[in-house]
């Protein structure tokens, strides 16, 4: 879980988005060891839910949220869950609308 501060948002097409974010607070997650730390700047981009056939449906109320968020500005705080994945990038997993 984060709390960040948006630095940017690039839209790649109508659902899918790169945030970039200023980690501000940092919470730790059960267990595993933290990769992101307060002061780090990350991109990340939504992990939408998708159906079978690779589809984002907006009645799912987690995508709902995570699409809301393509239209913050510079400075609008975050509140979410990030993760760390293979690829090597930040995806935003969760958020809390603040």
């Amino acid at each position: 879980m984060v709390g960040a501060a948006v630095v940017g948002v690039a839209q790649i097409d109508t659902c899918r988005y790169a945030l970039t974010l200023e980690l501000r607070t940092v919470l730790p997650s059960g267990t595993a060891a933290n990769l992101a730390e307060s002061g780090q700047t990350v991109v990340a981009y939504p992990d939408y839910a998708t159906d079978a056939q690779g589809g984002i449906s907006m009645e799912n109320e987690r995508n709902r949220r995570l699409y809301e968020l393509r239209t913050r500005k510079v400075g609008d705080a975050v509140i979410g869950t990030i993760t760390l994945r293979g690829d090597g990038r930040w995806y935003l997993v969760d958020t809390q609308i603040p």
